[in-house]
């Protein structure tokens, strides 16, 4: 047998390629033995290199074989039959009848395709003996070939190569991509930030015309007025309940409650008495309201279902003007307690007063803004009564508005964000950071002052 030089598998006596690996078969007189029975068929090297068996000259005596280990039959071309294997699998390349066993064939290297039942031999034309170094340089070019489809990622079947595009050539260059064309990035045109809304709500105000004081309202920007009471006299100073449900007021003779368009007024205090500036309490169960009976304003509470009044202050100077903060018990108040008129703070029952303002100037109207962190009041420190606001705690004071009227009464609206206030018979709304003004109204021909708003 003829050893593969590749795989070292051991092929029959003829086999010009491997059949384990399919590689060309290079004889180099290596061979397997193969017992006693085959010794008289396997040729033998002497000292000299020649064959044993034949002749000096080396050449096969009566066919018995090649230099190269093929095996020849009587006209000297290749045995195509296997003496001991009458079935076989026939080549389908070149019609070679090899082993059953074997996966190429073993003269043309081709693929084999199982045989369920034998197959004669096929008679192929005998060639003439070929020397050994042609068919080396024919084997070299079938080598070369099968690396060539190996490198290609080709594979046999049935004698068909299958080019595979996973495996680039290796005689071809690098092949280079071509480079994709630069994204574009799409965006969305910028957006034009929507400005700020504007003031909303309505606000309710004192409006005096021809000598008398009644309740009127508008939207924040002063359209759609409307005139809620009016009834003989005086009213002033209205403040919303916290639902917006209920309008409170004060009078020539006492703190009343209306519903929000007015309708069905009712006195909560005796008449006999001065009252100013009703305020609610956060669950508009409680109003707080200043009255002058003994000579001086004093603060008191009245509860709006029953009626029944009590007392917070009682001293010989003015305590008016309370504002109810809407988180908590805290009641902001003007006192002259100290010499000057202050913003001063107090519980719901009277206790921890607390003075925020000092001895700069005069300070009224104090209003607690919607979230309960910073006081808005009037003070004339500057010369003029102005708008300010400072925090809760009486730190940071700042001056709002830079006007050279008179302003006083400002209320927060319901978004914390402007003031309405009383400045020159007219409703002004500012920014509540930076005081610009944003609207000024009225009602025709009337004198406006205390706003409200809800």
């Amino acid at each position: 047998m003829i050893v593969c030089t590749v795989c070292g598998h051991g092929n029959e006596a003829g086999a010009q390629f491997c059949g384990s690996c399919g590689a060309f078969l290079e004889w180099s007189g290596a061979t397997v033995d193969r017992g006693p029975a085959d010794e008289s068929s396997e040729p033998t090297t002497g000292a000299g290199g020649a064959a044993s068996g034949g002749d000096e000259s080396g050449a096969p005596e009566g066919g018995a074989g090649r230099p190269d280990g093929v095996p020849v039959g009587p006209s000297g071309g290749p045995d195509t039959a296997t003496p001991d294997s009458p079935a076989g699998r026939a080549c389908p390349a070149c019609g070679t009848v090899n082993e059953p066993e074997r996966v190429y064939c073993r003269r043309c290297a081709a693929e084999l395709a199982p045989t369920a039942a034998p197959i004669p031999p096929t008679p192929t034309p005998t060639p003439s003996p070929l020397p050994v170094a042609p068919l080396l340089a024919i084997g070299g070019v079938a080598l070369a070939a099968v690396i060539g489809f190996v490198l290609l990622g080709g594979f046999l079947d049935g004698g068909s190569a299958k080019p595979s595009s996973a495996i680039p050539s290796s005689s071809a260059g690098p092949t280079t991509e071509p480079s994709p064309p630069p994204s574009v990035a799409v965006t969305d045109p910028p957006s034009t930030p929507s400005a700020p809304a504007g003031p909303a709500g309505q606000i309710a105000w004192a409006s005096s015309v021809a000598g008398d004081s009644d309740m009127v309202a508008a939207a924040a920007d002063g359209s759609g007025l409307a005139r809620l009471i009016v009834v003989p006299g005086n009213q002033w100073q209205p403040g919303w309940s916290r639902d917006g449900q209920r309008l409170a007021y004060a009078s020539e003779n006492g703190i009343w409650v209306a519903g929000a368009d007015g309708s069905n007024p009712v006195r909560l205090s005796d008449a006999g008495a001065t009252y100013r500036k009703p305020d609610w309490s956060p669950d508009d169960s409680t109003i707080v309201f200043a009255s002058r009976e003994d000579g001086d304003y004093e603060l008191w509470l009245v509860d709006v279902a029953g009626g029944a009044l009590v007392r917070l202050t009682d001293n010989g100077v003015d305590d008016y003007d309370p504002s109810w903060s809407a988180v908590s018990d805290r009641i902001a108040f003007v006192s002259a307690r100290d010499g000057t008129r202050d913003i001063w703070l107090m519980r719901s029952n009277g206790t921890g007063l607390v003075r925020l303002t000092g001895d700069e100037g005069q300070e009224d109207d104090p209003a607690w803004s919607p979230d309960g962190a910073r006081i808005a009041f009037a003070s004339d420190r500057d010369g003029t009564f102005l708008m300010y606001i400072m925090n809760a705690d009486g730190s940071g004071v700042r001056r709002l508005t830079t006007g050279t009227e008179v302003e006083h009464d400002g209320v927060w609206s319901p978004d914390g964000r402007f003031l309405a206030l009383a400045s020159g018979g007219s409703i002004v709304v500012v920014d509540a950071e930076e005081g610009t003004e944003i609207a000024r109204f009225g009602e025709p021909g009337g004198s406006a002052s205390f706003p409200a708003w809800k």
